[in-house]
């Protein structure tokens, strides 16, 4: 199975959201009572059961989907209150932040917002055959 990283990007010192989660379930509840457990400082802001976050491999392709399980206070993918959202290279998941908000609203900045995330693939490892040595110089031949 194919492996996804969210990658905590704020700038809030002593934040009470995870450096990392890992996306290596084919579903990762995010939330006060989730697999990943988050909050902020503020408290009560995340959702018991904030977003749900599934792999699906469709067509050769991996896709990780975020949706937004009717949180108070929303989830954000590059500042856009979504319900659903296909996750994408270096996507910005905000969870929390704004109940004033309605789906497809756009917000103004996240730069102050304490559970900030950016998403990434993990690549595949690479592996060699018994015949290769990574360390030998290749020469290239017309």
């Amino acid at each position: 199975m194919k492996m996804a990283i969210l990658l905590l990007y704020t700038e809030i010192k002593e934040p009470k959201a995870p450096p990392y989660i890992l996306l290596q379930s084919k579903k990762t509840i995010i939330g006060r009572h989730g697999d990943v457990v988050m909050d902020t400082k503020i408290g009560k802001e995340i959702s018991k059961y904030h977003a749900l976050i599934t792999h699906q491999h469709q067509r050769s392709h991996d896709l990780w989907m975020i949706e937004d399980t009717d949180s108070k206070n929303g989830t954000f993918v590059n500042n856009r209150k979504i319900h659903r959202k296909v996750l994408n290279e270096g996507d910005e998941v905000v969870f929390g932040g704004g109940a004033d908000f309605f789906y497809g609203d756009l917000i103004e900045s996240s730069e102050k917002a304490e559970c900030r995330y950016k998403f990434f693939r993990i690549p595949p490892n690479v592996r060699f055959t018994v015949n290769v040595n990574p360390n030998d110089d290749i020469t290239i031949t017309h």
